[in-house]
């Protein structure tokens, strides 16, 4: 632009607020001066470029050597007299995004005036694409936190799973990135898939947003909106009616009342471990599956406190009856029999 408006120097500002800070500069012989300019308060400001600030439309006057040190203008090297055009920068909605100063030898004409502002529009037109985007990426960025942010309220349990996953994701990257040696010594990440990662690791639970909170929190495995265990527990405790009512009709019919009393005894037992082994698998699985640890391989069917023991026929000769009656005998194994303290 400072070419296409016959600029020896110049001046871009951009707005902050009320404020306007020099963003780059060229002196007189094009080189880059934006680090050597002071940033001056309002009182100090070109009055050019506050002008142009406050009514949105171009502004040009002469400079005298005076206005030049008053705006700090040393690092320009221009010498007085000399022109200045300043030109605003403005939205669609016409708001203030900055100020193009231009510093001349000689006046600028009003066509090349009305060309370098058609070219300053289209500056603006840039820079609000850039800050529309940069506040979409911040808007995204601040809704999968929110997203995240939910997911861990609806899951207290996780401690912060949500929000310590993305920081520990990028502890790693960044671990591989820096590595010299081994594997990882030629991995490297762009720009673009730093933001991946970042968006990835923020939102790596987020099926859990329609996902149902019995499922989420599920206890046991039969969980739903409640412990479906009861519903099994019911049909167990009808078998065992069912057991009481063969039971009473065996007397009835005038049957030995001490086999009859055996028999549902076993029957009765038979349920309770029956039940015990579902109970167990309704739970997590640590809490059963060492028993299969015990040498045999019916021992899932054991639970609680009762385990499949191998005994020796003379050792369970001298068990009482009752207990060898209610002792029952693995499928799978000789010598391999049920035992609890009950039993």
């Amino acid at each position: 632009m400072l070419n296409a408006a016959g600029g020896n120097a110049g001046v871009m500002y951009l707005a902050d607020g009320d404020a306007l800070n020099a963003a780059a500069a060229f002196d007189r012989s094009g080189a880059d001066v934006a680090s050597t300019m002071q940033q001056v308060g309002s009182t100090q400001i070109l009055p050019l470029v506050r002008s142009a600030a406050d009514t949105i439309e171009p502004q040009g006057g002469a400079l005298t050597l005076d206005d030049l040190h008053a705006a700090q203008f040393a690092p320009l090297k221009m010498v007085a007299p000399c022109y200045a055009v300043t030109i605003p920068l403005s939205t669609r909605q016409h708001e203030l995004q900055g100020v193009v100063l231009v510093l001349r030898d000689t006046p600028m004409e009003p066509a090349q005036l009305g060309f370098v502002s058609t070219l300053a529009n289209l500056c603006a037109g840039a820079l609000e694409v850039r800050e529309l985007t940069d506040a979409q990426r911040k808007l995204f960025d601040a809704f999968i936190r929110v997203m995240a942010g939910a997911i861990d309220a609806k899951s207290p349990h996780t401690g912060g799973h949500c929000g310590r996953v993305p920081e520990l994701a990028k502890m790693l990257a960044k671990a591989a990135c820096d590595a010299t040696d081994g594997p990882y010594q030629s991995f490297q990440m762009s720009e673009t898939q730093w933001e991946a990662l970042h968006v990835a690791a923020w939102l790596h639970d987020c099926g859990k947003v329609t996902t149902p909170e019995y499922v989420i929190d599920k206890a046991t495995k039969l969980e739903m909106l409640y412990n479906r265990i009861r519903e099994i527990r019911l049909r167990f405790e009808v078998l065992k009616r069912d057991a009481e009512i063969a039971y009473l009709r065996a007397l009835a019919d005038g049957e030995d009342a001490e086999v009859a009393r055996h028999q549902r005894d076993t029957e009765l037992h038979g349920l309770d471990v029956d039940f015990a082994f579902v109970a167990g698998c309704n739970q997590a699985p640590s809490s059963w599956m060492p028993l299969r640890k015990s040498g045999c391989s019916a021992s899932p069917r054991a639970h609680g406190r009762a385990r499949w023991t191998t005994i020796s026929a003379s050792r369970r000769r001298n068990w009482p009856a009752r207990r060898a009656a209610r002792s029952p005998r693995c499928p799978r194994r000789s010598g391999c029999w049920l035992t609890s303290p009950n039993t």
